[in-house]
């Protein structure tokens, strides 16, 4: 337990080192979090009194008011562009297509979407923020997931998805402009009940450019209460089970997202931007259960926001960077997760 609460005092400290500068190591669109990276979730190794497995997860999210701030002193005049609130939703669906001792394969889908309501734009970029503060950003994913046991304690895990992310008319757009594909790659060792560690490698690509990132899995019950659960650098969970009905976790992560953002312009066809958000999270995370397959997740914290960037996709407009202020959030969800 001290080792837990000693090595979150200590990200803690240094994400506030950090201000709103994104470390170098930190690439974009990468999401390893329990939902991305999904070791957990259908492996039958895992480990004792983890967090619920979620076959499918319906999740609504907010953010409280932030300005978007100039990155140099010269690039913005006040007033700046702020908005009173970000919404966000949640659909995921995960289901076997094969599922044997020698190895299993699911697929998924995912819906994710944020919708910015702004009660300012300023004089600077108008059109660019305008674009946001009426666009439904929204990412449709289509996933594959494959689990080679190895033996009774190693296991192979793959994973690839396509997205289409970006402020598009209908379901989903196939437009290479709003595609990012990636995948990833893992290995885990458990030796006991209690411990499994592995790694892992992440590579997405996108209409932002092509990263690469390396990972360690950490998970580790110390006994029928307290836990950790962690994939370096993505993110470090304290886990306290309370009771077979209800777990506390709390720690964390880093999140990276990108769309494409068209923005309205009688002048020019394809007024593009490629934009990027990154953050880190300070949570408390209760999953609690209401039926033996029913489970609801309530999530609250404190988000620090690195640079925004706005990467023109056309010659006329330039590329610009802000700095979102930091802001509270809340999520509340609920999740379907067998027993077990």
């Amino acid at each position: 337990m001290q080792r837990i609460l000693l090595l979150i005092v200590f990200l803690i400290v240094q994400i506030g080192l950090l201000a709103q500068t994104k470390p170098n190591f930190f690439p974009e669109d990468i999401n390893l979090n329990t939902d991305e990276v999904e070791l957990r979730c259908f492996c039958e190794p895992g480990v004792r009194y983890k967090s619920r497995t979620k076959g499918l997860e319906i999740t609504y999210g907010a953010l409280t008011n932030s300005e978007f701030q100039p990155e140099e002193p010269t690039i913005l005049t006040r007033p700046y562009s702020s908005f009173q609130n970000q919404q966000q939703f949640k659909f995921d669906l995960k289901f076997p297509l094969l599922n044997k001792e020698s190895i299993k394969i699911f697929l998924g889908y995912r819906y994710f979407s944020e919708f910015y309501q702004f009660d300012e734009i300023g004089i600077d970029f108008t059109e660019t923020f305008t674009a946001l503060d009426r666009s439904n950003l929204k990412s449709n994913s289509l996933m594959g997931i494959i689990v080679k046991p190895i033996n009774e304690s190693q296991y192979l895990v793959g994973r690839f998805s396509y997205s289409s992310n970006g402020n598009y008319e209908g379901w989903m757009n196939w437009d290479e402009k709003y595609t990012i594909y990636s995948g990833l790659a893992a290995f885990t060792v458990k030796p006991t009940d209690f411990f499994e560690w592995g790694v892992g490698l992440n590579v997405s690509k996108s209409f932002r450019r092509t990263s690469l990132i390396p990972f360690l899995i950490y998970n580790r019950t110390f006994n029928e209460r307290w836990g950790m659960e962690a994939i370096f650098p993505g993110f470090v969970f304290g886990r306290y089970n309370i009771n077979p009905y209800n777990i506390l976790l709390f720690g964390v992560e880093y999140e990276s997202r990108s769309y494409r953002l068209g923005v309205p312009n009688r002048s020019v066809q394809d007024f593009d931007y490629a934009i990027n958000r990154s953050s880190f999270q300070s949570s408390i995370r209760l999953e609690h259960r209401f039926a033996p397959w029913v489970w609801a997740n309530f999530k609250f914290g404190y988000q620090l926001n690195f640079s925004t960037d706005f990467e023109s996709k056309n010659v006329l407009a330039p590329s610009f960077l802000v700095e979102p202020t930091n802001s509270l959030f809340l999520n509340v969800g609920i999740f379907l997760s067998p027993p077990g």
